[in-house]
């Protein structure tokens, strides 16, 4: 102890005090040069964080975004799909330029202008790089729009270059065009090379308007290139073509047609004819010197159209020189027509009386049914009897028909055509009448069959399951009442229903009900049986634990008391409480 109270007396002599006084001006030095280093890192971070602030404000306005959208909307005005994805980015213009960045730049202000704000402290720092990150962000929106500017504007290239590519084109076009002239002499030189002429105009005109951004007038400029070389296309593709059909098509079928005159005419007594041909003669030749104008004058279009006209009306007078008034052919074909329909109709009649007797037996009480029935059995005698006369007569008639036989034939076989038309129609109305009352009949019929099997697959299981399950017999009672009214639905509301005595709709209700009725005694037999077997399983389940308590033991009495006294309800509240009150940890 004295020599420690010697060491502490020692510190405050002269050497000790200087020794002290060293310590803490190391100490001090030692703090200040760390508050230095922080307050430089922080004053770097703080500058760098501005100076990226500045740099982000210059690249969104080096990237004169609006400027450039003047030219893409000048664009867009011409060009109807790009409608929609201008006033997008015209919003999106207005959300970055006026919205985001006017609000950016007063919070980036107003921290400028801040005294506080411009402290060298880990919160502005923080403050500073948030707005950062929101310039950043902005930026880069910015410049994510540019770029889709920039495509744009790059289709535009393309569809300049597109022009280009059309040049070369016509100016090979322009080899086959003086070709084609050399091979059909008709086509003038002059008209060719007027709308050669006119299409190397609007290429220049096109180069133009882009030349000085005049992109209306440059759009339009395109799309009459586009329909000029189209049109010279056209004219090279199909013209050859025309005039081989105006110089050998034409003239071929019009041989054709004289010559085929000539075969089933033996002279030329038939005027009518006569005249059909000296016509269609004047006209095609008046008619190929108009399309040889046309195509000369390179007006493919009319000359084609002027064409499919000629070749139309050749067809036509063939038709009607090959088919002219041939009435007994057709009176012929149609006689056989009604001969065959006679047969056909009178196997149905037949086949339809006997569905008819099947629906509806013969009763004391004339229905509906019966009566349309009856009056279409009188109409189709009365059209059979009278159809049999006019083909008897057809056929018996041996000599030459006279034009007076052929028109009175005429009206009598379209009137007796008519008939059985009408006929057929009452025929067709009666059998789908009878086929949809006899399947509404036929499905009650098997909805009751269905329902008497469900019956007796009741009686089955109460049969087989009465002696481990005594309640069953509760339900024998009901069993046998289902089984008389299907008995009873079967007998008799089936038979009126047929007869239509009683409405099938009433019917199928009671039917329904009856279905209904089973439904439920089968989910009451199944609900018993199943109260057997869970009470039985319940007993079992705790019979594995009796050996671990006394009170499961008598528990497990009980509940076999009850299940012997058909108490099954009592058992299973009994089984509950049971297990409510289960130690389980002493059973595990």
């Amino acid at each position: 102890m004295m020599i420690f109270a010697k060491n502490i007396s020692q510190i405050f002599e002269k050497d000790g005090i200087l020794a002290m006084f060293a310590i803490a001006l190391f100490l001090i030095c030692t703090i200040v040069f760390i508050f230095l280093v922080v307050y430089a890192a922080i004053s770097e971070a703080l500058s760098r964080t501005i100076r990226d602030i500045f740099n982000s404000i210059e690249v969104i306005e080096i990237h004169s975004i609006r400027k450039y959208f003047v030219n893409v909307e000048r664009i867009a005005n011409f060009n109807e799909e790009a409608t929609d994805q201008v006033a997008v980015w015209r919003k999106r213009i207005k959300k970055i330029y006026d919205i985001k960045l006017i609000k950016l730049f007063k919070i980036f202000d107003d921290s400028l202008r801040d005294p506080k704000s411009l402290k060298l402290s880990k919160k502005n720092l923080n403050k500073f790089k948030t707005i950062k990150k929101y310039f950043k962000e902005l930026e880069n929106d910015a410049f994510e729009l540019f770029n889709q500017l920039y495509s744009f504007m790059q289709e535009e290239h393309l569809y300049r270059n597109r022009i280009v590519s059309l040049k070369g084109t016509f100016d090979l076009l322009k080899d086959d065009c003086y070709a084609l002239i050399t091979q059909q002499t008709e086509i003038r030189l002059l008209i060719v090379d007027k709308t050669l002429r006119t299409v190397q105009i609007l290429f220049d005109k096109f180069f133009t308007a882009i030349f000085c951004a005049e992109y209306e007038a440059a759009f339009d400029e395109a799309k009459n290139i586009d329909n000029r070389i189209l049109f010279i296309v056209g004219c090279l593709d199909r013209t050859p073509n025309l005039f081989f059909q105006v110089k050998n098509v034409i003239p071929d079928k019009m041989n054709n047609v004289i010559n085929h005159f000539l075969e089933i005419q033996s002279d030329f007594k038939n005027n009518v004819a006569q005249n059909k041909i000296n016509e269609l003669q004047g006209y095609v030749f008046t008619k190929s010197q108009v399309i040889l104008q046309n195509l000369s004058n390179l007006k493919y279009i009319s000359a084609k159209k002027d064409i499919e006209e000629v070749l139309e009306n050749i067809d036509n007078v063939r038709t009607s020189i090959e088919f002219g008034d041939r009435l007994y052919n057709v009176l012929n074909t149609n006689v056989t027509y009604i001969e065959n329909q006679l047969m056909f109709l009178e196997t149905i009649q037949i086949n339809i009386e006997k569905k008819f007797l099947a629906a509806f037996p013969p009763s004391k009480i004339i229905s509906d049914e019966v009566k349309h029935m009856e009056k279409a059995k009188q109409d189709w005698k009365k059209i059979e009897t009278e159809a049999y006369k006019v083909t008897n007569s057809f056929r018996k008639t041996t000599s030459t028909f006279s034009k007076e036989q052929l028109i009175e034939f005429k009206s009598r076989i379209l009137k007796v055509i008519a008939n059985l038309i009408a006929i057929s129609k009452t025929f067709d109305k009666l059998n789908k009448h009878l086929t949809k009352k006899t399947t509404s009949i036929d499905k009650l019929v098997d909805d009751l069959t269905y329902c008497q099997s469900l019956i007796t697959q009741c009686e089955v299981k109460i049969k087989n399951n009465a002696n481990r399950v005594p309640e069953l017999q509760n339900f024998l009672i009901k069993t046998g009442q289902l089984s008389e009214s299907a008995k009873k639905i079967s007998t008799t509301d089936l038979v009126l229903a047929m007869q239509e005595t009683l409405k099938a709709e009433d019917v199928k209700d009671k039917i329904k009900a009856l279905n209904s009725e089973v439904e439920n005694l089968i989910t009451d037999i199944n609900d018993a049986i199943f109260l057997d077997y869970i009470s039985q399983e319940l007993i079992v389940y705790l019979e594995r634990y009796s050996a671990q308590s006394i009170e499961i033991q008598n528990a497990v009495a009980n509940l076999e008391n009850l299940y012997h006294n058909r108490e099954l309800n009592q058992l299973i509240g009994f089984w509950i409480d049971v297990m409510s009150k289960i130690n389980y940890k002493q059973v595990r």
